[in-house]
């Protein structure tokens, strides 16, 4: 009864990365896959938990999708925190098949103190 309202904005924020929750799910995208923004997800993801060396990753509210030729635009921005105490923000792009497929993805920093660096080995 009273979720009506709590769908539209921030509210749905942590939702895709737990099971937790179904709501951006079930897309009303016609012809797009509805697993596009998670595939998305779970490879910038597996980006960024390489580069920093496995610090957990969460990301803001529903990115934007767009359409560009044959391909969906996924834009969107998350945070990451490390077991170091360190942690930051950045901005995130994935060029998509509609069938859900990752075509490209890649993410860069806007703020914190994960900036590129070499990784210690």
């Amino acid at each position: 009864w009273g979720n009506g309202g709590n769908n539209g904005g921030g509210n749905n924020g942590g939702n895709w990365n737990g099971g937790g929750g179904n709501n951006g799910n079930n897309g009303n995208n016609g012809q797009w896959n509805n697993n596009l923004v998670p595939n998305c997800q779970n490879n910038i993801r597996n980006e960024v938990r390489s580069q920093t060396g496995g610090a957990s990753v969460s990301f803001n509210g529903n990115p934007s999708r767009k359409q560009a030729a044959s391909f969906v635009m996924v834009d969107g921005n998350g945070n990451a925190r490390g077991n170091n105490g360190r942690q930051g923000s950045f901005n995130y792009h994935c060029t998509m098949h509609p069938n859900g497929n990752v075509a490209d993805s890649n993410f860069n920093w806007t703020s914190g103190n994960f900036n590129p660096q070499p990784q210690p080995r």
